[in-house]
C-alpha cells in the first residue's frame, strides 16, 4: 500500500456545449493543485494523476477528460493508498434521475445519464481502493448559468448524502443554489484559489473549513462577484481532526489531535479516539509523542473489549488521569506506572497493517515481555480475555444460541453447552502433534451442525490449559501479507508454537494457507486450524493436492450421549418444559436422521415442536401482511437465494437495483422489515439470512405455492443483469462486477455436487445481453459448450 495518490481533473473546454459555456481556469487549477500536492504535498509525482485538456498519458492510458477516458483511470489505475484525492474543476449537473453527474469534455447536458459519470459511481470507485482518507473536492456550480461551473438545481445533494453515508471528506465550492465563480484577475476559481492557500497553512479539516468560510465570501466580494460560500461535509463527526495531509503536519497540529483523542476517550468514543491517536503515532516525529500514542491505543483497545458497566465504573480515574497528563500541577495525582498489556483485543476489520514500522522480534523474545503487535483483524486469544467474557451470557442470548444464532465466546465459555464429541478429537489431535512443523488441522462438516461452537471451545480449552499453543484467531482474513505476518510472530522461549483458527474461510483464504506449503518456511511454529462447511470445502479445497500434513475432523451425526448434552443444556435454560430428557433426547436422535444431518432443524423441531420450514413460512406471513410487502418478499428471495449458495457479494446497491426500489430508502422499507432474519450493517457489507441452513429452508418455500417464485430462470440471471446495469452506470467496481460476470455462473456450471448447467447460460446470458463485449460473448459459448460435453457425457 502507498501512502498518497491523487486523480485531478481539469476541463476548460466542452466539445458539445457553445463557447459561452466553455471555461477559462479550470485547467489553471487543476495545475496549480497537481503542482500543489507533488512539491508541497510530498506526493510522489507519479502518484499524482493528471486529466486536463492536454495532459500527458499515464501508463500509456490516455488522460483527455473524456468519458471513457476518466471511466477507465477510475476503474483500472487507483492503487491501495492510505490518503486518496479526487479534485474535479469544470461543469457539473443533475440528472432526469436526481442524481448528481460531473461532465466530462465530451459530456452533454441534454443527455446527461449517458454522457456525464455520476459521483456515486466516482465514490463508489474511490471506496473500492480501501483508502483510510478519501477526500473528494468539487469546485463546480450548483445552479447552472451560462458560463460558470455548474448544472440543475440542487447539484450536489445526492452527493452530500452518500459521501457523509461512506466517511468521506467532501469540499464542495458552494452551497445550495449557488454559483462557483471564476475570477480573471486571480486566473483562478475563487475557491480553488483560497483552497490552495488554505492548505499552505491548515492541516486539519477544522481548520481549513473555518478558514475557507471566511475567505472565499471575501474573495468574491473583494473582486465584485456574488456571495459563494464553501461546504464541507464530513461524517462521522471525529472526522473533522482528520489530517488532510499528514506530512505538513505542525507541532500545533498535534497537539490539538491529542487534545480531540482524549476527549473522544472521555465521552466513551473509544474507536475514534484510537483512530486519532494512530494519526499521531504515524506522523509524530517525536519518539515520547509516539511512545505515548502507542500506550494510548494499547490502553484503549483494552477498554474497547471490557463489558460497558466496567469502562464506566473506571472512567472517573480515567478522567482524571488524561487530564493530569496536560497540566503538570496534577502530576501528584497519578497513579504509578502502569503495567504493560498485550494487544490480545479485538482489533476493527479492515486492511491488516501494524501499528508502527515492523521491525523483526528478536529470535528469542518473550511474548510476555515485548509488546505483540497484531495486524488488523488478528486477536491473541489469551487467558484474561476469556476470563474477562465468561459468564457474561444471559437466558435471552443462550435462547437465541440454541435459535440458530452464531456462537461467540460467552457460548462457547458456557458451561450448559455441553462440547460436541468432535471438540476432543479436535484437541487430542492438535496437542499429539503439537511438535510437527508446519500443519494445518480442519474440521469439517454439513452447516448447522455446530462446527462453530466446537471450534470456539477447543480454543478455550487450549488457551486455558498448558497446551503448548499461542491461539490467534483471525478473522475477515485479508491473505496478501500472510507470510509477511507469520514471520513477525515472535520466536519463544518455552517452545510454543502459534496456532492460527479461521472460522469459514474463503476460498482465497483457504488458498493463501495451502501455498505456504510447497515452499517451506524458515520457521517451524506456526499451525492452523480451520472449520469449513463440507460443501464449501469440496468446491475451494479438495481440488488442491494437499499431502500428509492436512488432518481433517469431521463433525459427525449425533451420539446418545451427546444428544441428551444437548437436551439437558435445554432444560437447564427452562427450555424443555413438556417430556422428559430421555424422551427429546430420542427424538432429537430420530429428527436429525430425517433432516439430513440438519442439526439446527432438528433441535427447533424438537425443541418447540417446531420445524424450520413452519418456522421460515410463518415469516413470509407475516412480511405478507405489512406494506410494500411485494417488494419485501423479493428482496428476502434474491437474499435467501444468495446466501443458500454461499454467495457473499449480494450488497444493496445490487438488491436496490433487482427489486427496483430507492437504494437511500432499502434500508428503512425493505430490510427494517426483516428484522433479524437478515444481517446487512452497511452498503458496503454483503447481505445474508441468519443462517444459510435458514436460507435454504426459504429457497424451497418461495420456490412453491403461493409464491412460485424461479430462481433458475428469474431471480438469479435478474440479480447478475442488475449488477451489470450498475457497472455499466459507473455505480460498482470492476472487482465486484467480474464476481458476478464469471464466478458466479462459473460455480453453478463447475459445481461438483450438484452442476447447473443450464442456470450457468441463463446468468451469462443475461449478462452479455447488457455488455455485448467479445469476453462475455466468449464467455457465453463456453458456458454453452459444457452444456454439450456434459450431455455427451451421459
Amino acid at each position: 500500500m502507498i501512502d498518497n495518490f491523487a486523480i485531478v481533473i481539469g476541463i476548460n473546454d466542452y466539445e458539445l456545449l457553445p463557447k459561452e459555456e466553455h471555461l477559462k481556469f479550470a485547467v489553471r487549477d487543476a495545475r496549480q493543485m497537481h503542482d500543489f500536492l507533488c512539491n508541497k504535498a510530498q506526493f510522489p509525482q507519479n502518484n499524482v494523476l493528471l486529466c486536463s485538456d492536454n495532459s500527458e498519458k499515464f501508463n500509456d492510458i490516455s488522460t483527455r477528460p473524456s468519458r471513457s477516458n476518466l471511466r477507465k483511470l477510475l476503474r483500472e489505475e487507483i492503487p491501495e493508498a492510505k490518503n486518496l484525492w479526487f479534485f474535479f474543476a469544470g461543469h457539473g449537473a443533475v440528472g432526469s434521475d436526481k442524481c448528481d453527474y460531473l461532465l466530462p469534455c465530451d459530456g452533454d447536458f441534454d443527455d446527461i445519464k449517458e454522457t456525464a459519470i455520476s459521483t456515486h459511481s466516482i465514490i463508489d470507485y474511490l471506496r473500492d481502493s480501501q483508502a483510510e482518507n478519501i477526500v473528494l473536492v468539487l469546485d463546480m456550480c450548483r445552479n447552472q448559468i451560462t458560463g460558470a461551473r455548474g448544472g440543475g438545481n440542487e447539484l450536489g445533494a445526492e452527493t452530500i448524502n452518500i459521501a457523509k453515508q461512506q466517511g468521506i471528506i467532501t469540499l464542495f465550492s458552494c452551497g445550495r443554489n449557488e454559483l462557483s465563480y471564476e475570477i480573471a484577475e486571480l486566473k483562478h476559481g475563487a475557491f480553488t484559489y483560497t483552497l490552495l492557500a488554505g492548505l499552505e497553512q491548515y492541516s486539519l479539516v477544522r481548520d481549513l473549513e473555518k478558514y475557507l468560510s471566511q475567505e472565499v465570501p471575501a474573495i468574491n466580494k473583494k473582486y465584485g462577484k456574488p456571495s459563494q460560500t464553501p461546504l464541507i461535509t464530513v461524517e462521522p463527526g471525529w472526522k473533522y481532526n482528520v489530517l488532510l495531509l499528514p506530512e505538513r503536519a505542525t507541532a500545533a497540529d498535534i497537539s490539538a489531535l491529542k487534545e480531540q483523542a482524549n476527549k473522544e476517550e472521555l465521552n466513551g468514543n473509544l474507536e475514534q479516539a484510537r483512530k486519532l491517536w494512530r494519526q499521531i503515532n504515524e506522523i509524530s516525529s517525536s519518539r515520547l509523542e509516539r511512545r505515548e500514542a502507542v500506550d494510548a491505543i494499547e490502553r484503549i483497545t483494552k477498554k474497547i473489549a471490557l463489558p460497558t458497566n466496567i469502562v464506566q465504573a473506571i472512567a472517573p480515574q480515567q478522567a482524571m488521569d488524561l487530564r493530569s497528563q496536560s497540566n503538570p500541577s496534577l502530576e501528584s495525582t497519578l497513579p504509578g506506572k502502569k503495567k504493560r498489556i498485550n494487544n490480545s483485543q479485538k482489533l476493527p476489520v479492515s486492511k491488516p497493517e501494524l501499528l508502527t514500522p515492523p521491525k523483526r522480534p528478536q529470535e528469542e523474545a518473550s511474548i510476555n515481555k515485548q509488546k505483540l503487535e497484531l495486524p488488523d483483524g488478528w486477536i491473541l486469544i489469551t487467558r484474561k480475555l476469556l476470563d474477562q467474557r465468561k459468564g457474561n451470557i444471559t437466558t435471552n442470548s443462550l435462547i437465541r444460541y440454541f435459535d440458530g444464532w452464531n456462537p461467540d465466546w460467552e457460548e462457547a465459555l458456557c458451561e450448559t453447552i455441553r462440547p460436541r464429541n468432535a471438540v476432543s478429537d479436535l484437541e487430542d489431535d492438535l496437542r499429539r502433534n503439537r511438535e510437527l512443523g508446519l500443519r494445518a488441522t480442519l474440521l469439517i462438516g454439513p452447516g448447522g451442525e455446530g462446527k462453530s461452537t466446537a471450534l470456539r471451545q477447543v480454543v478455550c480449552r487450549l488457551v486455558k490449559s498448558d497446551s503448548g499453543f499461542d491461539v490467534i484467531w483471525w478473522e475477515d482474513p485479508d491473505t496478501r501479507n500472510l507470510r509477511e505476518y507469520l514471520l513477525f510472530l515472535p520466536r519463544k522461549k518455552d517452545g510454543k508454537k502459534w496456532l492460527i483458527v479461521v472460522d469459514d474461510p474463503s476460498q482465497k483464504t483457504i488458498k493463501s494457507i495451502y501455498e505456504l506449503f510447497p515452499e517451506p518456511l524458515p520457521r517451524r511454529d506456526f499451525q492452523f486450524l480451520l472449520c469449513c462447511r463440507d460443501t464449501a470445502w469440496r468446491n475451494f479445497g479438495e481440488g488442491l493436492k494437499w499431502d500428509q500434513r492436512l488432518k481433517q475432523i469431521s463433525i459427525t451425526k449425533l451420539k446418545q450421549e451427546e444428544a441428551l448434552r444437548i437436551v439437558e443444556a435445554w432444560k437447564e435454560a427452562g427450555e424443555l418444559t413438556d417430556k422428559s430428557v430421555e424422551k427429546a433426547a430420542q427424538e432429537l436422535l430420530e429428527k436429525q436422521r430425517s433432516e439430513k444431518a440438519a442439526l439446527l432443524g432438528a433441535m427447533l423441531q424438537v425443541r418447540k415442536n417446531d420445524t424450520l420450514e413452519k418456522r421460515v413460512g410463518k415469516i413470509l406471513e407475516d412480511i405478507s401482511t405489512k406494506p410494500n410487502a411485494e417488494h419485501v418478499i423479493e428482496a428476502y428471495a434474491c437474499i435467501a437465494a444468495m446466501h443458500a449458495e454461499g454467495f457473499k457479494f449480494l450488497k444493496q446497491q445490487v438488491l436496490a437495483e433487482t427489486i427496483k426500489y430507492d437504494l437511500r430508502k432499502l434500508r428503512s422499507d425493505i430490510l427494517d422489515k426483516l428484522g433479524e432474519e437478515i444481517v446487512a450493517s452497511n452498503q458496503d457489507c454483503p447481505i445474508f439470512t441468519r443462517h444459510q441452513i435458514i436460507a435454504e429452508t426459504a429457497v424451497k418455500i418461495l420456490s412453491e405455492s403461493p409464491y412460485y417464485k424461479d430462481f433458475e430462470n428469474d431471480i438469479y440471471p435478474l440479480l447478475a443483469e442488475s449488477a451489470e446495469r450498475l457497472w455499466e452506470k459507473g455505480s460498482i467496481g470492476d472487482g465486484e462486477i467480474m464476481k458476478w460476470r464469471y464466478d458466479f455462473p462459473k460455480y453453478f456450471a463447475d459445481n461438483i455436487v450438484n452442476p447447473r448447467i443450464s442456470l450457468a447460460i441463463n446468468i451469462a446470458e443475461a449478462v452479455y445481453k447488457i455488455e455485448k463485449s467479445p469476453q462475455l460473448f466468449t464467455h457465453l459459448a463456453r458456458t454453452i459448450s459444457k452444456r454439450q460435453q456434459t450431455e455427451d457425457n451421459h
